[in-house]
């Protein structure tokens, strides 16, 4: 779609609803739909807010529509009573025939409200579909369709934003830290073991040193060096025995992990033999999460799988370049994360990257990813000390 047209719906959108949407008084709506079209990071970084979305609705029927490619995390999240997968025909305009049948199918359900984690035209499609509260984004006056709408900003820390927009649907929570709850599964427990380092081998490092993908595009701008993660890893290795899992899903992935391997090899030499352990396309999103449970350290790109770690627990160092870790670095003690420096970083907004190429990615030495990695593993060890001790007595 091209700006100008865009700005043409815009101006024409808020000239219809000039009068505002209908007002509705506060209820325990019977029918709730959640609406979320973005990748799989930004559903974690959401689940506070499902839950609490949950909390304050007890009684209602909650459907989560989002897309197939997040079918892997929806299935980790047990608030929903019903979760409904579409395909980019259906939501992603690329179709007219596929967005008539959405607003056709959304019809149907009789939704009281809506919460929407998209902007631009869905609020219309859902006035559209005859639900009378929808709640979402006021983005560059796009949310005219909206009854009730809330500014956001992208220094906030998106988990704070999704928390700010359900409390427009009377839900409120006090708890703003991430935390996904896996469900006791015996095979994913059994298949972690298989893939973990045999003996007692401390620590063990996951490593993320891919992603960038999001639907419709990869954005290879948010990776740090190959040469970077190979020279942390061949130091953990050499320095604290560390084992180490490469994690990713896909070619690039696959690649990138090949890459590492290689050069932390040169590296370290013989330190490196049956040390790193390439699991790039080998786990399910629920192994992973598993997995990073194990973990004493997660040293990832900002990516989905940096946000999964965070969610089951894991101590993370992440790495920021174009993207702002105030809107999307984990929180709390027990995460680092290191941004470039330099004047233009962060630059990503809602309309891309400039194109500057990687120069805030290669301002950020081995050597600071390093010392925050060991920073997390002597925390871990001084508390596992204490948690023994505390035992003893």
């Amino acid at each position: 779609m091209t700006t100008m047209l865009k700005k043409a719906l815009i101006r024409a959108g808020n000239f219809c609803f000039r009068k505002g949407g209908a007002k509705h008084a506060e209820a325990q709506y019977r029918r709730i739909l959640v609406f979320c079209r973005q990748a799989i990071g930004d559903v974690i970084m959401a689940i506070p807010s499902f839950e609490a979305l949950r909390n304050a609705h007890p009684e209602a029927h909650i459907t989560f529509y989002t897309m197939e490619w997040n079918r892997g995390i929806a299935g980790l999240i047990g608030v929903f009573d019903e979760v409904k997968l579409l395909d980019n025909e259906t939501v992603m305009h690329k179709s007219v025939t596929g967005l008539l049948r959405f607003v056709s199918m959304v019809r149907k359900e009789r939704f009281d409200a809506v919460v929407t984690l998209d902007s631009f035209m869905f609020p219309l499609y859902f006035y559209l579909a005859g639900i009378p509260v929808r709640i979402g984004y006021e983005y560059d006056r796009e949310g005219f369709a909206l009854t009730r709408k809330i500014r956001i900003s992208s220094r906030n820390y998106q988990v704070d934003n999704f928390l700010s927009l359900v409390e427009l649907a009377g839900a409120s929570s006090l708890k703003r830290n991430l935390h996904l709850s896996l469900p006791s599964h015996k095979e994913t427990m059994e298949e972690i073991e298989s893939l973990l380092p045999r003996g007692d081998t401390v620590p063990v490092i996951a490593v993320v040193a891919g992603g960038g993908s999001n639907p419709g595009g990869r954005n290879a701008a948010k990776n740090w060096s190959t040469e970077g993660f190979a020279r942390v890893i061949a130091k953990l290795m050499e320095e604290h025995d560390a084992s180490v899992l490469l994690c990713g899903k896909g070619e690039e992935d696959a690649g990138i992990a090949e890459s590492v391997i290689s050069m932390a090899g040169l590296a370290s030499g013989p330190n490196c033999e049956g040390r790193i352990i390439n699991l790039v396309d080998r786990t399910s999103l629920r192994q992973a999460a598993a997995l990073f449970q194990r973990c004493d350290v997660v040293i990832t790109n900002d990516t989905s799988l940096m946000h999964l770690a965070a969610a089951v627990g894991a101590p993370t160092v992440s790495i920021f370049g174009p993207t702002d870790p105030a809107n999307l670095a984990p929180r709390g003690s027990r995460h680092r994360a290191i941004a470039a420096s330099i004047p233009c970083a962060p630059c990503y907004d809602r309309k891309g990257y400039r194109s500057c190429g990687t120069a805030c990615m290669r301002e950020i030495s081995w050597e600071s990813v390093y010392r925050e990695a060991v920073f997390l593993l002597e925390a871990g060890q001084k508390e596992r000390r204490r948690e023994e001790n505390a035992h003893s007595r």
